[in-house]
């Protein structure tokens, strides 16, 4: 049997729940199944908001299910009510300093490895005529230069250019009920129902089952 690896973030900052979160709780332990009859099971993690730990315990986490393929998921500041389906992804972050982490630790900004400033989704081309069949997900190029954009690269280096595994990166919108508590941080007005977010994103992973690795 397959595995396609989940991962989400914990809440951070003035946020009192992380929406990727709630998705990977509601889609761990789910067997997804195709048109053609291809399976694969959902093991969800979700990654420590701690600057020093969380690329470590994604590492952990590849290793230790040999997925087929990785899809991150992060709450997205583009403030739109779409998904977001990341293309590319910096070798050095924006961490900048305006949220600590939940240690109260600043980010740095440090080349993330030595490979080229950019990497672009493995098998692209293939995955993006997937994803502009789908509604309510777009396209981005802008993976966030945050704790996001740092999984999704170290996602495309550990598959070695999608080789062992596809990585894929997924920006989810906040819920309407954390628009008051974005107001700390950033500002939103637009959101989308967690019950919508989920339905896009099973048809989504649904979709990419039909993605081969050697």
């Amino acid at each position: 049997m397959k595995t396609l690896l989940l991962t989400a973030f914990e809440p951070f900052g003035p946020y009192t729940k992380n929406v990727s979160k709630k998705l990977v709780q509601k889609l761990q332990g789910t067997m997804l199944k195709n048109d053609t009859s291809n399976e694969i099971n959902i093991v969800g993690v979700v990654l420590p908001i701690e600057f020093h730990r969380f690329r470590k315990v994604l590492q952990h986490e590849v290793e230790k299910y040999s997925p087929h393929i990785v899809v991150g998921l992060g709450m997205d500041f583009k403030d739109q009510s779409s998904l977001s389906f990341e293309l590319l992804a910096h070798r050095t972050p924006s961490y900048g300093t305006t949220i600590s982490d939940n240690k109260g630790i600043f980010g740095q900004n440090k080349k993330l490895d030595t490979l080229a400033e950019e990497l672009r989704l493995p098998n692209e081309h293939q995955l993006t005529n997937i994803i502009t069949k789908i509604d309510g997900i777009e396209l981005s190029e802008h993976a966030g230069g945050f704790m996001c954009e740092t999984v999704f690269r170290d996602l495309i280096r550990l598959s070695e250019n999608g080789t062992k595994f596809q990585p894929i990166f997924i920006h989810v919108p906040h819920t309407k009920n954390l628009l008051q508590e974005s107001k700390k941080l950033e500002e939103h007005t637009h959101y989308e129902s967690i019950e919508k977010q989920e339905m896009i994103l099973k048809e989504v992973l649904t979709r990419l089952i039909q993605v081969s690795t050697t």
